[in-house]
């Protein structure tokens, strides 16, 4: 889902998730967000992110990336983030995707 403050979260987006079978997000905020606008709290699902180790316990896996991001990074705190993360990690960003 859009972050609730999107130029794509739309009226008519917010239509579109309220005729949805369900509304996945990691950001609480988001769901709070949309069950305010009308998608019912039985459709809206909170869905932390975290890593599921358990896959990946007896295989060594060799990734070109540690962290993809997908989304704009046009925000001041955003690129502070993925500069902080790029000091540790190999990061891949990407963007303007939407409708590929």
């Amino acid at each position: 889902m859009e972050q609730h403050h999107s130029p794509w979260m739309t009226n008519e987006y917010i239509e579109t998730l309220k005729t949805s079978l369900a509304v996945l997000d990691y950001s609480i905020d988001n769901i709070d967000y949309v069950q305010k606008r009308g998608v019912p709290f039985s459709q809206a699902y909170f869905v932390p992110i975290h890593p599921c180790r358990q896959l990946f316990d007896n295989e060594v896996i060799e990734r070109d990336i540690d962290v993809l991001f997908y989304g704009a990074i046009s925000s001041e705190r955003r690129r502070h983030y993925i500069e902080a993360l790029s000091n540790e990690f190999k990061i891949r960003i990407e963007t303007e995707l939407f409708g590929d």
